[in-house]
């Protein structure tokens, strides 16, 4: 089984599960991670919000983890984007661009990246204070700087954490990460 596979299961079934609503997806392929979340959410909801902390990048973010752009290079938090089978919404959820889209049931809200709040915990408060307040029946976390964060701080607050190990499916990457961290004398966090 492929790590693609592999995570995509554990994605399903916290998708198909009645007793988790909120997951942490992390590791060190980070397009692949948005890839993986993205396709498999395609699967389960025709409606979804992609919550940012800084509009100005997400459309870059986003779109590094498809084969061609399919979102614009500028983003707005009044339009919703058709991505496969789903409508999404695209706003900010710290800064000028905050807005609070609540969902619904029908609806999956997934924020990415989070690592910004994690240095402060006044803003990691403000993030899970809203996504307690969320509608949403399927709240996803993506991280997109696992080389040098700590992600306990959100894992002690989220239902599951999946790391999406890639050492089949893009050697190369984990073998230049491995090289680097080595060179450096650090060790890599899993």
């Amino acid at each position: 089984m492929s790590d693609f596979e592999n995570t995509r299961k554990q994605l399903v079934n916290f998708l198909e599960s009645s007793e988790q609503r909120t997951i942490l997806i992390k590791g060190y392929d980070d397009d692949a991670k948005i890839g993986l979340a993205l396709s498999t959410l395609d699967s389960y909801f025709e409606l979804g919000i992609i919550r940012c902390p800084h509009m100005g990048s997400i459309s870059h973010i986003l779109n590094r983890s498809f084969t061609k752009e399919v979102f614009p290079r500028t983003v707005s938090s009044t339009k919703t984007y058709k991505i496969g089978n789903m409508t999404l919404s695209i706003s900010g959820y710290t800064g000028r661009t905050k807005n609070n889209l609540m969902g619904n049931d029908n609806t999956f809200t997934m924020y990415c990246p989070v690592e910004s709040v994690m240095k402060d915990e006044k803003r990691l408060d403000n993030l899970f204070r809203e996504i307690e307040n969320s509608g949403s029946r399927k709240i996803i976390l993506v991280t997109t700087n696992d080389l040098s964060i700590d992600t306990s701080d959100i894992e002690e607050r989220v239902d599951q954490t999946i790391v999406y190990h890639v050492e089949n499916d893009n050697a190369d990457l984990v073998s230049t990460i491995r090289g680097n961290f080595k060179k450096n004398q650090f060790e890599l966090l899993y």
